[in-house]
């Protein structure tokens, strides 16, 4: 899944734990996929940062010689 359906879908679950037809074991089950998947989207944008913590040291030792 990519990042931005990572973020709409806990937006989708935020929205049904507000409703007022959602009960307390929803809300709970609701809160904890809500967790899982924010856990996938930060590992996804570790996975990122990496990357482009490795492309600018790339860039530095071919342009800077560093």
């Amino acid at each position: 899944m990519k990042i931005e359906d990572d973020f709409a879908a806990v937006e989708k679950i935020i929205a049904e734990m507000e409703s007022p037809d959602t009960g307390l074991e929803k809300s709970f089950a609701l809160y904890q996929k809500g967790i899982e998947v924010l856990k996938d989207a930060g590992s996804a944008i570790s996975a990122i940062e990496e990357e482009l913590t490795v492309l600018k040291k790339e860039d530095r030792e071919e342009n800077y010689g560093l």
